[in-house]
């Protein structure tokens, strides 16, 4: 499982009341081969692996900058 919060403040007032996308925090369970991407100011853990296989992890930072069009 990985856990995401969001810590800004004053955001959910801009959500729908009870919507699940716009909650502070947010739990997923991951399936092999899945790919997560999230903005980077998000507080994020994972929960530890209590599985006999083994859990592998690949991170990166990842930045869009726009080209000069030409």
């Amino acid at each position: 499982m990985i856990e995401f919060l969001d810590t800004r403040m004053g955001v959910s007032v801009f959500g729908l009341a009870g919507a699940e996308s716009f909650a502070s925090k947010h739990t997923l369970r991951p399936a092999a081969g899945d790919l997560i991407l999230f903005p980077c100011w998000l507080k994020h853990w994972v929960y530890p692996n209590e599985a006999a296989e083994e859990r592998v992890s690949v991170a990166f930072n990842l930045r869009f900058v726009p080209r000069a069009r030409t």
